[in-house]
């Protein structure tokens, strides 16, 4: 996960130019780490500059060049600075094995009741040793001096992605941490390295200031691709206003495999990092419990979009390899990549035609067609090693091409065509090259000679010089091939996602665990025994199972907002069987004429807060003429499920903004067997719920 240290709340006020103005973030791996230890006032220990690869990336307190580490300068009023010998931490990876940091606010010598916020202990933890600057104090406050903020520590594997800044100054530091125990090299290099060959930077400074930002906006969120952007935001409106199903992401094709077209077509790595860090911010927020932007608000839907994404991601990442690893096609990469029959049958052939004509040389061999003098030729001597050399660098590039064709498409490990590619390029080169030394230096005829060192490298290149695509035919093959890929994982989504339109509905059925970012069914439900035992045990209490009817109701007040119609007394015993029950059965109808917007829902809310835990469908448009309604709900369902004491159910309708919009409603009953409310306090509303021909 990634996270910030250096931002927990000060016990004390701090001056504006505490707030964080800049995160610079490292987006690349680091092979070493500076720290440089400075006094402040000569008497306070601060750090005063962090520097990465040995100065390319160079932060340091009131001065952004890279002056000598004897430099001292004036702080503004607030103290002069001294800056000590740097002292520096090798790294093998960019992954520290712990990381510790104090915070000191000191109190401003001018204003004594503010205070400005300084790194004062810093010790950051490699494979092969450590860097300390500063001394680890125990929290304390000494009113008009300074207060010791608590340590924070971050155990490893974790590396620094960026340094905080505020009014130039050292802040707080930006991490990315793994499980305990986890190895750094099962870390996906787009978590920190986002591509790019040399180190560099990139300046995050919101407009305003992070004072006017969350704080959460700031975490992975550099320079995303706007068309990356723009795509999911409208994945997202389609998904929260139109379609609860895979149509959502249907009408969204297009724009998605345009990214993917646009990634494999001119190695847009501008498209594929920006996926990658979308991806990454939106589990972010999904594991951190926060608030995201008004576009995914909904926590359901959030997920539910982190999977889009994630499948989005995961397919690019795939197109990264290709990009980067760059194998040579041959006829089992075509075949494999194609699905097609025929490439299958040539790359079978191919691979039939090696085994058969190396079998050939080997009985050659076996059989002393070819002499049985080594060097019988005086100038094969030389010419002999030479060849040998060429082979073994030629066998070699075809070894060191199926790695990269196994890098590339790690799928073809498990495929027909990967088993072929080893085979063929691996074992056979190695024993076709074993061959050609042998049958060569017993060779006695000169034009013999030539054309058995050709034979073998013929072999060896046989299945890439029966490939007949120009670049623009393997771009082909890789796009369809990613298509695929991104079609298979938005199938394999979890179909559950795509029963439900928002959070109010899906968490009638599901539950969301935001660790995983994914969604649970409920947990199982503990029945509480069965109705009639508990009503006979508890007959003086008068409790009877909760119901709301009413024989008819019109609503004219004309809105767009939910307005509550009626609604049960509040439970007073909720009792779960596995027969559980609540039957819901209406007639309703709008205007009769004109647009239709009516609409009407149950909820199940607390009887004081409002809050509501569970509801029904939302049931619309209401039809011009008569429709009946009618629906059970069993104990799995939310309305079911959640009825606890202190809550209550209530009925709630959109009638419609504008003029002339009516909503019709009779026969209304809504019957639960699992809760039960107070018979006195049932008789006192009746009167109120039921009725005829009720105006609203």
């Amino acid at each position: 996960m990634e996270f910030i240290i250096g931002l927990n709340p000060s016990p004390v006020t701090l001056t504006p130019n505490s707030e964080l103005l800049e995160l610079v973030l490292v987006t690349e791996r680091t092979s070493n780490v500076s720290v440089i230890g400075g006094h402040f006032d000569g008497d306070h220990e601060i750090v005063s500059a962090i520097l990465f690869n040995d100065g390319d990336i160079d932060l340091r307190v009131r001065d952004n060049t890279s002056g000598s580490n004897e430099d001292s300068f004036e702080d503004s009023g607030e103290g002069k600075y001294s800056l000590q010998q740097s002292t520096k931490l090798h790294l093998k990876t960019p992954f520290l094995k712990r990381i510790v940091m104090q915070q000191t606010c000191y109190s401003a010598p001018d204003q004594p009741h503010l205070h400005w916020k300084r790194i004062t202990y810093l010790r950051l933890d490699g494979e092969d040793g450590y860097i300390e600057v500063g001394k680890l104090r125990n929290p304390i406050s000494i009113s008009g001096k300074y207060v010791i903020m608590p340590e924070e520590d971050v155990a490893g594997p974790c590396m620094i992605t960026g340094v905080g800044m505020h009014n130039t100054d050292l802040l707080c530091l930006q991490i990315i941490q793994g499980s305990p125990g986890s190895k750094p090299t099962r870390f996906p290099e787009h978590l920190y390295a986002y591509g790019k060959s040399t180190v560099g930077l990139v300046n995050l400074r919101p407009e305003g200031g992070f004072k006017k930002t969350e704080d959460c906006h700031f975490v992975g969120m550099e320079a995303s691709d706007p068309s990356v952007m723009g795509t999911v935001t409208k994945l997202f409106s389609f998904m929260a206003r139109w379609y609860k199903s895979r149509s959502s992401i249907h009408r969204m094709f297009p724009d998605l495999y345009s990214l993917i077209d646009q990634s494999i077509t001119e190695n847009d790595r501008n498209v594929i990092f920006s996926a990658f860090r979308l991806e990454r911010h939106l589990k972010w927020r999904i594991q951190n419990s926060s608030d995201g932007h008004s576009f995914d608000g909904d926590p359901f839907l959030r997920i539910k979009l982190y999977q889009v994404v994630k499948c989005l991601a995961k397919t690019l990442e795939r197109c990264q390899r290709i990009i980067v690893h760059k194998p040579s096609i041959n006829c089992y990469c075509v075949a494999y990549l194609s699905g097609d029959f025929t490439n299958f049958f040539i790359a079978a052939l191919v691979l039939f035609t090696q085994i058969s004509l190396t079998f050939v040389l080997f009985l050659s061999i076996i059989r002393d067609d070819s002499g049985s003098t080594y060097f019988a030729l005086k100038e094969s001597v030389v010419v002999t090693p030479i060849i040998a050399i060429f082979s073994t660098m030629l066998v070699y590039k075809q070894i060191m091409n199926v790695v990269a064709i196994y890098h590339a498409y790690p799928g073809m490990s498990r495929h027909l065509m990967g088993f072929f590619e080893i085979f063929a390029n691996g074992i056979l080169g190695i024993a076709i090259l074993i061959i050609q030394v042998l049958l060569v230096a017993k060779q006695d005829n000169r034009v013999e000679y030539v054309l058995n060192s050709i034979a073998a490298i013929f072999i060896l290149e046989l299945d890439d010089s029966v490939v007949f695509l120009d670049d623009d035919g393997v771009t082909d093959l890789h796009r369809r091939l990613l298509m695929n890929d991104f079609m298979n994982r938005i199938k394999s989504i979890d179909e559950t996602f795509f029963q439900h339109m928002n959070h109010k509905g899906a968490r009638n059925y599901i539950q969301l665990n935001p660790e995983k970012c994914t969604i649970e069914p409920l947990p199982q439900i503990q029945f509480t025994g069965s109705n009639e035992s508990f009503l006979n045990k508890n007959s003086k209490a008068s409790l009877v199972p909760l119901s709301i009817t009413f024989s008819s109701k019109s609503c004219t007040a004309a809105s767009d907002s939910w307005t509550e119609i009626s609604g049960s007394d509040t439970i007073a015993k909720p009792i779960l069987r596995p027969d559980s029950k609540i039957n819901l059965r209406f007639t309703w109808r709008d205007q009769g004429f004109g647009n239709r917007k009516g609409k009407l829902r149950v909820r199940l809310v607390h009887a004081l807060t409002g809050e509501d835990v569970a509801s029904s469908p939302e049931y619309g448009i209401a039809p011009h003429e008569e429709e009946d309604i009618a629906e059970s709900f069993d104990f799995n369902h939310g309305l079911v499920r959640y009825c606890m004491e202190g809550y209550r159910y209530v009925v709630e309708v959109i009638v419609g903004g504008g003029g002339g919009h009516a909503l019709h409603i009779k026969n209304f009953e809504l019957h639960s067997n699992a809760a039960f409310v107070e018979k006195e306090d049932l008789s006192e509303s009746t009167s109120v719920t039921q009725g005829s021909n009720e105006m609203l």
